[in-house]
């Protein structure tokens, strides 16, 4: 994929995963991958999932490579952040399995009116307030975000579901650069793959990886909500609209980052190329 997506009109290319630590590289494909990237004059971004303690060592090879060279690196597990934030000279961003949104829950998108839900569940606050609860993050907890920035955070990766923009306003102008994902908004992430379960992939050592090129839709019949299973994560879809992305326009500093693989059909880079003129339509 990173072939394709070189050969696109994006800035940067993201490397790396953000929910499987099977897929953590070798040290030597990610310097072919850095190589490639830089050749083509495009940004590097280094991706990483939740780590358990023997993946660290692994990741930190990786981070002295990229360490004094143009890169970020994108922290989804908070012992690396940990580890990485006494090492100085890092562009380091908050994963977006580090922010807590509510609003990515499913559920709600077969429920006609959240007021109705807010007073079902008797609620003691008024009805506009759980709303805007309901669109906000961890992060628009001020303290939370210094506490990042303490650890050298100076970007976050969020996820684009409009009516959170204005909370997203809010954690800009707290100082942090937003880097926005497209389409797929996470429901769920787990250890265990139920990929692989269901594929009947016992040693997960193992693992030929079969996510690359499958994934599992799930559809609740009742609520009518469609889900995708993709490898150890659950998502579901949130198609971009250049009306919305005009509610982004006093964001100093936005990335929006475009999926490849299978469920969202952008597997080679005219694809990417499309959704990029679609949304900078009028």
């Amino acid at each position: 994929m990173i072939e394709e997506s070189v050969k696109s009109h994006v800035d940067a290319v993201r490397f790396g995963s953000e929910l499987c630590e099977r897929k953590i590289p070798s040290l030597q494909t990610l310097k072919k991958a850095y190589s490639l990237i830089e050749d083509h004059g495009k940004e590097f971004i280094y991706v990483t999932p939740r780590l358990p303690d023997r993946a660290l060592e692994k990741i930190r090879e990786h981070v002295d490579f990229l360490s004094g060279r143009e890169a970020k690196i994108v922290v989804n597990d908070l012992g690396l952040l940990n580890v990485l934030s006494d090492q100085p000279g890092l562009n380091l961003w908050l994963g977006r399995f580090l922010v807590y949104i509510p609003a990515r829950c499913p559920w709600r998108l077969g429920i006609k009116d959240l007021f109705y839900l807010s007073l079902s569940i008797k609620l003691m606050l008024d009805r506009r307030k759980v709303a805007d609860l309901f669109y906000q993050t961890n992060l628009n907890y001020e303290p939370t975000i210094e506490l990042f920035k303490q650890h050298g955070i100076v970007g976050v990766d969020l996820d684009w579901i409009p009516k959170c923009f204005k909370s997203y306003q809010a954690i800009a102008d707290n100082g942090l650069q937003l880097s926005i994902h497209l389409y797929m908004i996470p429901v769920a992430l787990t250890r265990k793959c139920h990929t692989a379960r269901f594929l009947g992939i016992k040693r997960l050592d193992k693992c030929d990886k079969p996510c690359y090129n499958r994934f599992f839709r799930i559809v609740h019949d009742k609520l009518g909500v469609e889900m995708f299973l993709f490898g150890n994560a659950v998502f579901r879809l949130e198609k971009p609209s250049p009306k919305d992305l005009e509610k982004l326009n006093s964001v100093e500093s936005l990335e929006l980052v475009i999926p490849v693989n299978p469920i969202t059909k952008t597997t080679n880079y005219k694809e990417i190329n499309n959704i990029i003129r679609n949304l900078k339509s009028t």
